[in-house]
């Protein structure tokens, strides 16, 4: 008899939520400090550039403000999502790291995740405007390749390859779990919503900062959760895939 191909390993969506849950339940304290310093700041000088704009008199002061919080958005969301990451892996394999170790990894990485985000955002883009779907399936393929990059320091095209190397034959779970994520996002915009009516009742002045709050706080939550589950993935493909458990990736930090 013909011995049949093992099927590849599929990938278990429960497994990764609750790993997402469990890792920023057991580290909320320095994941929302990190989410509130590197989100918060930055979006503030975009929401405050943004209110210059409705201002004539302030309008080039706001489109300055909004050119450098949207710099310094995407520099520290690459800070962010180092830091997490290394405070996941970190957590997976039975320690903790605090405050200061995550950010100093994130300082650390922040680069080249830039350019891998730049790369992999542009080539999604490029794949959107070709009938939507291969914006979609690369979005899956390269979704852990910041994690790629922050673990085994692959290169800037490298950590595509890595990615898709590793999302092979799960892109369609992954999907699964892109499409919960945006459920929870829509979730957290409507537990939110009601301080925009609180607020709101303040006047013009109260509406704008409910919304620089809500917004603000929706966008540190989506990114803590974001960046925690994408690690968590990336964790689990490993396993996967390789057999590789917490405790190497955390051995690379060293």
């Amino acid at each position: 008899m013909t011995a049949t191909a093992a099927e590849p390993p599929r990938l278990d969506i429960g497994r990764v939520v609750s790993g997402t849950f469990g890792v920023l339940g057991r580290n909320f304290a320095p994941f929302a400090g990190l989410a509130l310093l590197l989100v918060s700041i930055p979006f503030a000088i975009v929401g405050g550039g943004v209110a210059g704009l409705m201002d004539n008199r302030f309008i080039l002061p706001g489109l300055g403000a909004i050119g450098l919080g949207v710099l310094a958005y995407l520099a520290a969301a690459a800070i962010l999502q180092a830091a997490l990451i290394y405070g996941t892996v970190r957590d997976l394999n039975g320690s903790r790291a605090d405050f200061g170790q995550c950010l100093a990894m994130g300082l650390r990485a922040c680069l080249p995740l830039i350019l891998v985000s730049l790369l992999a955002w542009l080539g999604i883009f490029a794949g959107l405007m070709l009938f939507v779907v291969p914006g979609v399936m690369l979005g899956m393929a390269w979704c852990v390749a910041v994690p790629a990059q922050v673990a085994e320091r692959t290169g800037i095209v490298g950590a595509l390859g890595r990615s898709a190397e590793l999302t092979r034959g799960n892109r369609w779970a992954i999907f699964g779990l892109t499409l919960l994520f945006l459920v929870m996002t829509w979730l957290v915009a409507l537990l939110l919503s009601p301080l925009n009516l609180v607020l709101g009742a303040l006047g013009s002045a109260g509406l704008v900062a409910a919304q620089l709050l809500v917004n603000g706080l929706s966008t540190g939550i989506n990114t803590l959760v974001g960046a925690t589950g994408l690690a968590v993935l990336y964790v689990e493909l490993r396993r996967l895939k390789e057999g590789t458990e917490p405790e190497a990736l955390a051995a690379l930090f060293d």
